[in-house]
């Protein structure tokens, strides 16, 4: 059987990484029919090695799939800890729909759940104060005019 986008699951799964790796060699984000590109698979396959290279050879950290789902999901839906870890290391986005989402946050150690909740609360935080310098800026431009 010769690697596809149909199997690639099978194969990082079953940690057959130097084939995925060259098998992604042209496209390292390739979406399978669910929209799951490699990382999302090695995030919720706790495939590390692959996740650590998919990151080092710039896969999009943040693509989801055809239901909005990230890696970071993936993995904390799988109790990967390492996974989730080595995400927000990597400044994975967390939307704010993702913390509706089932985290199983209350398993993870404390040290991962401040990771977490700082991590999220950041990016609010950027978020809002781009908005409000968006914002004034918008009242700048309406005032001149």
């Amino acid at each position: 059987m010769s690697i596809s986008i149909e199997n690639l699951f099978h194969y990082i799964q079953n940690n057959e990484n130097n084939l995925v790796k060259d098998f992604l060699k042209n496209n390292i984000d390739i979406k399978d029919p669910e929209g799951k590109t490699a990382l999302v698979h090695s995030a919720f396959c706790n495939n590390l090695e692959l996740l650590n290279w998919l990151i080092k050879n710039a896969a999009n950290i943040n693509i989801r799939d055809n239901n909005e789902n990230s890696a970071l999901h993936f993995a904390c839906l799988q109790g990967n800890l390492e996974c989730v870890k080595i995400l927000l290391e990597n400044n994975i986005t967390i939307e704010e729909s993702d913390i509706k989402k089932e985290w199983k946050i209350n398993e993870w150690d404390e040290t991962l759940q401040n990771m977490f909740k700082q991590k999220f609360i950041a990016q609010m935080v950027i978020r809002l104060t781009n908005g409000a310098n968006e914002f004034r800026d918008f009242l700048e431009t309406m005032k001149n005019t």
